[in-house]
């Protein structure tokens, strides 16, 4: 009974290990693509809510890009 249970505790140990590496390869990843897209120019949006007659509101977002302004009603 003693050798099943240390059999089972190695294939846990190497279980979690491996979970453990993924999770901080998933973490060195993620970082990367946030250092990647830190840098990046950011295109200015303003957005504001219209209340109008109709049941619901109407949400009007406004931008610029690639030297047009834009503007929709969504």
């Amino acid at each position: 009974m003693n050798k099943i249970v240390g059999i089972v505790e190695r294939i846990l140990r190497i279980i979690m290990f491996v979970v453990a590496v993924a999770m901080l390869g998933g973490a060195l990843f993620l970082l990367g693509l946030h250092q990647t897209n830190k840098n990046l120019e950011k295109i200015p949006v303003s957005g504001k809510i219209v209340y109008g007659t109709e049941v619901k509101a109407i949400h009007e977002v406004t931008y610029s890009f690639e030297g047009k302004d834009i503007k929709k009603d969504l």
